[in-house]
């Protein structure tokens, strides 16, 4: 099993592929696409940590087939447009002893001796930040820089395609 996270992916808002300048032409364009990257990396046995804005005008049905059609469990650490629809869907925690992280506004998460934080929103400072824990958000589609060992994982930044753990620690070695 692999660990991924991604952020504002906006499933259902067309004004979004302009306001970000996103590469697709219409909103089943961009749902296409979105899933196509996803499905590409994530396998059936991966998990995804969802760092908020996952759907955004899209109806509960329309949320629900794109939510099933994308690989491995996934979990929400919610942003400001993930409202009671996208929270209802099936989130599953990373952890089964704790299955009240499946939804969640922010998470701690270690793997591999490495501690990851979790927010929809970039924070000056987060736990365990002078322990080299790693600041994961979303929210500001790549307007933000990085400071220190924070870094937005939203689709704007990382080609429209969830990240691994191995990608972000080598994100992070080179600087």
């Amino acid at each position: 099993m692999a660990f991924f996270f991604t952020a504002d992916t906006h499933f259902g808002h067309e004004r979004i592929i302009d306001l970000c300048n996103r590469p697709f032409k219409t909103v089943e364009d961009q749902t296409r696409g979105l899933i196509e990257r996803w499905n590409n990396v994530v396998s059936a046995n991966d998990h995804v940590f969802v760092i908020g804005d996952f759907a955004f005008k899209a109806d509960r049905d329309t949320q629900l087939q794109i939510f099933t059609s994308l690989n491995g469990t996934k979990s929400l650490i919610s942003g400001n447009h993930d409202h009671s629809g996208v929270k209802e869907l099936p989130w599953t925690s990373y952890n089964a002893c704790k299955p009240e992280l499946a939804v969640t506004s922010q998470l701690r998460f270690r793997y591999e001796k490495q501690t990851y934080f979790m927010n929809h929103y970039a924070m000056r400072t987060w736990p365990e930040d002078h322990h080299d824990a790693i600041h994961l958000f979303g929210h500001s589609h790549g307007t933000l820089p990085d400071l220190g060992r924070s870094t937005d994982v939203g689709v704007d930044c990382w080609n429209y395609t969830p990240v691994s753990t191995a990608q972000i620690k080598q994100y992070f070695a080179k600087s």
